[in-house]
């Protein structure tokens, strides 16, 4: 599936359960997201997944949707 297949999926199995927002990695951290869930594709630059880091350390919850593209960096 490409991007928005993973979106479509991602909101057909939260849209009951939570607020969604798509939006650049800064926007979602101003609004002190307990969850964020990173697609497939998703490529952060360094400085992004050093606040990444950071917001998990601090007790956030990420969710990285595996599929083709992330297991290709592992295998």
């Amino acid at each position: 599936p490409g991007p928005k297949d993973q979106i479509f999926y991602i909101e057909a199995a939260l849209e009951d359960q939570a607020d969604l927002m798509v939006a650049p990695l800064e926007k979602i951290l101003e609004r002190k997201q307990s969850l964020i869930v990173l697609t497939d594709d998703v490529s952060l630059p360094e400085a992004d997944r050093l606040r990444l880091e950071d917001w998990v350390r601090k007790g956030g919850t990420l969710l990285r949707f595996g599929g083709a593209n992330l297991a290709a960096q592992y295998f």
